[in-house]
């Protein structure tokens, strides 16, 4: 079921993303001469579901490393751990650099502290099992995943007071 993401362009200006519906979210797919920058690509896609990166600024950049030796698991992995170090610190992503030796993934996100003045009204929960695949083309790499998405749920104002 696809959530409506009217302010969202169906493809990046610069063609390094675009999206399909997917039958549990929405699918993000990440193109790239190389298969680090297709999954650059990917995870560019799903912050732009959250957030209109062109106003996002570099203010703060965390690592991420992990094994995988499976391309499509990896993928789902990167943005797993991107969706989870954004949720724990408050931040919205809107650069990223990955870089990879056999199954070692290391690579980093920079981004600023989510706020009200860029963020969309969606939030991505996480890639989606077994709705990835990473595939070499004749132009290079593409990443497709599947994220799952809500509309944040807004604070009861009972009971806050």
């Amino acid at each position: 079921m696809m959530i409506s993401t009217p302010d969202v362009p169906v493809r990046s200006a610069d063609g390094r993303y675009t999206y399909f519906e997917g039958e549990h979210g929405v699918g993000v797919v990440g193109y790239g001469t190389t298969l680090e920058r297709a999954f650059e690509g990917a995870a560019e896609a799903a912050f732009a579901l959250v957030a209109d990166l062109s106003h996002v600024r570099p203010q703060r950049t965390l690592p991420v490393s992990f094994i995988e030796a499976d391309d499509a698991r990896a993928l789902a992995r990167w943005l797993d751990l991107l969706i989870a170090a954004a949720r724990q610190h408050q931040l919205v992503f809107s650069e990223f650099h990955l870089q990879r030796e056999k199954g070692r993934w290391w690579g980093c996100a920079t981004g600023q502290r989510r706020h009200g003045a860029f963020a969309r009204e969606l939030e991505v929960l996480g890639a989606a099992r077994g709705q990835n695949a990473v595939k070499r083309t004749a132009s290079g790499w593409e990443a497709s995943c599947v994220v799952e998405c809500a509309r944040p749920v807004a604070p009861d104002p009972a009971a806050v007071a």
